[in-house]
Order: structure tokens, then C-alpha cells, then sequence
């Protein structure tokens, strides 16, 4: 609440030959109360006649004044910042007195923080700090105002992610802003006031808490949505389907970071970072729950002893393709899953066909024939040294 300290000033008339004229109040009207005089002052010397009007020039943007004038024995309650002191009954000083009330009301500002989405991406689980800055109508002159226990607030596991400020002037209109929203995709305040709810994109909301109602309370839930995306690997096999290694299994390994404040953070790879493309999952897995904005490498650690290796990249319709093992892939244009996907492509080399003979035939038939040819003439032979 605003520092205590008050004006107050008194203008009183006499009688002089049965007519009220006006005096100068000795020592002048004004007073301050304040700390140092214990909120106390006094008029001396007034003349026994006089009748004055007490009048409150600064209540330091109370909500409500009354003032209580005591006469001797009799009381007189009056609402608002001035009242009339009439001493004709009084018959010296210590007699009259006026006590000036001041109320003010204070309200309070609750802050509670909800996550959505991807709860275990990078910075989803704080902390977050928020900040609060005022203003206040003190008289109708709009002030900036000393935020009571700090404007900054952290929300954390350790308060249950919540947060509140306290002994707020009525008057007082505020900003309510999340400093650092730990790399969330979305961010949205929702206010309270009065039965009132006014949802705001973004990281700062206005609190108007002249529209708190009786309640004089607010409540302000700060939003942070992270996305998830994902990642298809698919196995292609090119070339010898029947060579060694060509049937799998295959194994990929995804590594991944996302940027948080400005520096890259590793992200954790729900599942597992390896995986195994083989018969038993149809050579193709997918690696789900990856926080948007990801930057990943995609390696495959096992190509079966494949020839050549290559990756084919479709991330959100722009496909790229490289010729390695390894490849970077980037799914920060990607916003929900299903839009990321890559083909890796191993070749296995198909064998040469056998060399040709001279004749058109191949060179180990050639051979046989000639031994068979051997093997006639030497029948022939045997048959004609018979005959003779």
C-alpha cells in the first residue's frame, strides 16, 4: 500500500458583535500528519467562539474518510474528508477533538502457471519468472507504484507453480508479464475479475483492479503450450536384395537439440535414440514426442554392409537428399507430428554375369566338349584296330 502520511487544514470563523468573521488560524490551517508526529497535530489558541471547518486535503488516495468529532461529551460521526468543529461549548483547551479515519481497501493479485501440450519438453517444467508493474489514482493523479514484496515473482515446483501479490491499492491498474516462458510454442493469459474472465495472447495482460468487485481479487493463469512433432524412418534396400546384410536388421540412431533461451539444450528421445529397422517392425519406426523446433542428426549406425548409403529427407514438403550415412534434420518448420519423414537407402552391389567364350558359349563348356570330343576319337580308334 502507499506510505501513510496525510494533509489537513482548518478554516474557522468567530464572533464578533454577534457576526461570524473569518480568522487567520494561528500558526495557518495546514497540518501533515505523518509517522514523525505520531499522525497528531493541534490548533492552540482558537478563540472560544470559533467554529471550523476540518478539512482533509490528502488522504494519500484512501478509499473512504470519516472524521469523528468529540465536543466535551458529544460525539458526531461524518462521512467524507470534512467536518465542522463548533468550540462555543467549550470552555478551554482539551476539550474538542477530531479523529480522522482513513480506509484503505487492499486487493491482491493471484498468479497460477498451467502447462500444456509436450510436458516433458526442455523447460516445461520451469521455472518461470513473471513480473508485475503498477500504476495507482491517488486523487485522481495516476502514480507509478512500489509493487509490495517485489515485482518479481518465480513459479516453480517448489510453490506449486503459483504466486501472489498483495496489499494492491484498489485503484491500481497493472501489467502482468512472463519474463522468460522457457521456450513454449504458445503463450496466453487468462484474467479473473469479478466473475469476469478475459483471455490475452502473448506473455502480458492488463489487471484493471478497480474491477475486482468485493472480491478485490484477480486471478491470472499463465498458459504455456509446447508442441510435439515426429520423425518417420523408413528402410529402402537398392541394388542385391539376396546379399549378405540386404534382409537386416538395420539400426538408426536420432540425436536431437532445441533451442532454449538462446542456447542449444538436448532433448531426451522418448523410446530410445536407437532403434532397429527389420522385418519385425516392417524396417520403419518412428520417433514421436520430439519438442517442436527440434534440430536433430539422424545416423544409421548398421547398414548391413551395404555398398553406399543415402538419406532422402520430406520435412513439411521440402525433400532434400544426401549421400551418407548421416544426416541433419531440421523439424523446426514442422508443428504437429506426421510431418517429418526419412528414407534411408542402402545398395547392395548386384554380381557381375559369367565371362563369355570366343563361340558364344562359356569357356567351362567349351572344355567339356573338347574332352568329350578326346573321348570319341579315342573310340574311334579302338574300333578301326579292331576291324583290321
Amino acid at each position: 500500500m502507499p506510505t501513510l502520511g496525510a494533509r489537513k487544514e482548518a478554516a474557522c470563523t468567530w464572533l464578533v458583535d454577534g457576526e461570524r468573521v473569518a480568522f487567520d488560524v494561528p500558526d495557518g490551517g495546514a497540518r501533515e500528519l505523518n509517522a514523525a508526529n505520531d499522525f497528531t497535530a493541534s490548533y492552540d489558541n482558537l478563540p472560544s467562539s470559533a467554529v471550523c471547518q476540518l478539512t482533509e486535503t490528502d488522504n494519500n488516495g484512501a478509499d473512504s474518510t470519516a472524521i469523528l468529532t468529540t465536543i466535551g461529551e458529544d460525539k458526531t460521526a461524518v462521512s467524507g474528508n470534512a467536518a465542522e468543529v463548533d468550540l462555543s461549548t467549550t470552555t478551554g483547551p482539551g476539550q474538542a477533538t477530531a479523529t480522522i479515519t482513513n480506509t484503505f481497501i487492499s486487493t491482491q493479485i493471484d498468479v497460477e502457471k498451467k502447462v500444456e501440450g509436450l510436458l516433458t519438453s526442455p523447460g516445461a517444467t520451469g521455472p518461470f519468472p513473471v513480473s508485475l508493474s503498477c500504476t495507482w489514482n491517488k486523487n485522481g493523479q495516476v502514480l507509478p507504484l512500489e509493487v509490495p514484496g517485489g515485482a518479481d515473482r518465480e513459479l516453480s515446483s517448489e510453490n506449486q507453480y503459483k504466486a501472489s501479490y498483495e496489499n494492491l491499492p484498489t485503484s491500481s491498474i497493472c501489467t502482468l508479464t512472463e519474463k522468460d516462458p522457457r521456450g513454449a510454442d504458445h503463450t496466453g493469459v487468462t484474467v479473473e475479475l469479478d466473475g469476469q474472465k478475459k483471455a490475452t495472447d502473448g506473455t502480458s495482460a492488463t489487471i484493471d483492479m478497480s474491477k475486482a468487485g468485493d472480491s478485490h481479487l484477480a486471478l491470472a493463469t499463465v498458459t504455456n503450450v509446447f508442441d510435439a512433432t515426429s520423425l518417420e524412418v523408413v528402410k529402402k534396400v537398392e541394388g542385391n536384395r539376396k546379399a549378405p546384410g540386404a534382409a537386416g536388421p538395420f539400426q538408426v540412431e536420432l540425436s536431437c537439440t532445441v533451442d532454449r533461451a538462446g542456447k542449444p539444450v538436448d532433448v531426451d528421445i522418448p523410446g530410445g535414440a536407437s532403434r532397429e529397422l527389420g522385418s519385425s517392425n516392417g524396417f520403419a519406426t518412428t520417433y514421436g514426442d520430439l519438442p517442436s523446433g527440434s534440430k536433430c542428426s539422424l545416423k544409421e549406425t548398421n547398414t548391413g554392409g551395404a555398398q553406399s548409403t543415402s538419406i532422402q529427407l520430406d520435412v513439411n514438403g521440402k525433400k532434400t537428399s544426401v549421400d551418407s550415412a548421416t544426416a541433419a534434420v531440421d523439424l523446426s518448420g514442422t508443428t504437429e507430428p506426421g510431418q517429418a519423414k526419412a528414407t534411408v537407402i542402402n545398395r547392395f552391389p548386384v554380381p557381375k554375369p559369367p565371362h563369355t567364350g570366343g563361340m558364344g558359349e562359356p569357356v567351362a563348356w567349351g572344355s567339356a566338349l573338347v574332352l568329350l570330343l578326346l573321348g570319341a576319337g579315342a573310340v574311334l580308334t579302338l574300333r578301326r584296330r579292331a576291324l583290321q
